[in-house]
């Protein structure tokens, strides 16, 4: 998590932006927050699930909208379960 003293250097304007205070995290934050990779992060973005802004090379997001992704959009993790027998049969 980033620091709210810490600065980022926003590489096209050359402007030093606090990222945390206009609640902006970047991919690896996100990573944290998911508890996945940065590159299922940029997946997740590339797939539209999560919305990004591209500053330079690095995506930026919103925080309230990763919270909100992390709290009502994911499915469960792991294998699917297996449907029983009886899920396939049909009552007659």
């Amino acid at each position: 998590m980033a620091r709210p003293d810490a600065a980022r250097v926003d590489a096209s304007c050359h402007f030093v932006v606090f990222l945390d205070s206009v609640g902006l995290i970047t991919t690896a934050e996100t990573a944290v927050i998911l508890k996945v990779s940065p590159v299922r992060v940029r997946q997740l973005i590339r797939d539209g699930q999560l919305r990004s802004e591209k500053r330079g090379r690095d995506h930026l997001l919103d925080r309230d909208e990763v919270e909100r992704f992390n709290r009502d959009g994911r499915r469960p993790g792991g294998r699917p379960k297996k449907l029983t027998a009886t899920k396939h049969l049909r009552v007659r």
